[in-house]
């Protein structure tokens, strides 16, 4: 069985795709501590926010994050053009999704602290989660693997070699 190395950036982009499911931001505050997924953040969700007594009160939306819906969705869009685009081309097509969505989640860090901080008037904390990380170097792994190997291992042309068994002549064809 052979080995193709073109479906490593598929795998990874994949593996980036899982660790949306865990764990990306930690807010804690006085009250409580909120933890959401990578796609709660892209996707929206709600919870439900302590009281002053500590009990549940209202059910707060917390909408969708734009930042993580474009690197949620460059992920994506990575496992399939890993998959289904020529290997020359997939490379390169990676290569910009992954810089893209490493672009994105490190801008979204920046946000998501800068909102808490605004919102909770220095009472919120932020911490990232183990999804967030992974996910960012799957990112970074994507690009580095994908530049490297665009390098390493050209596509071969093919160019059109003459049989061994024809005898070489320097006559003209049959007249």
């Amino acid at each position: 069985m052979v080995f193709k190395v073109h479906r490593i950036s598929p795998a990874i982009f994949g593996f980036a795709l899982f660790c949306f499911l865990l764990p990306f931001v930690t807010l804690s505050c006085p009250g409580g501590q909120f933890t959401f997924s990578g796609t709660q953040l892209a996707l929206g969700t709600t919870v439900k926010s302590p009281d002053m007594l500590g009990q549940q009160g209202e059910e707060k939306k917390i909408p969708s994050e734009p930042l993580a819906l474009m690197a949620l969705l460059c992920v994506a869009a990575g496992v399939g053009a890993g998959l289904l685009l020529p290997v020359k081309s997939g490379r390169w097509v990676n290569v910009l999704l992954g810089i893209l969505a490493a672009v994105f989640l490190l801008l979204l860090r920046g946000k998501v602290s800068s909102d808490a901080l605004k919102e909770g008037e220095g009472m919120f904390q932020v911490s990232f989660g183990i999804g967030y990380w992974l996910a960012l170097l799957a990112s970074f792994l994507t690009v580095a693997f994908n530049a490297a190997f665009s390098k390493l291992l050209p596509e071969a042309k093919a160019e059109p070699q003459p049989e061994p068994s024809a005898p070489v002549t320097s006559e003209p064809p049959y007249a």
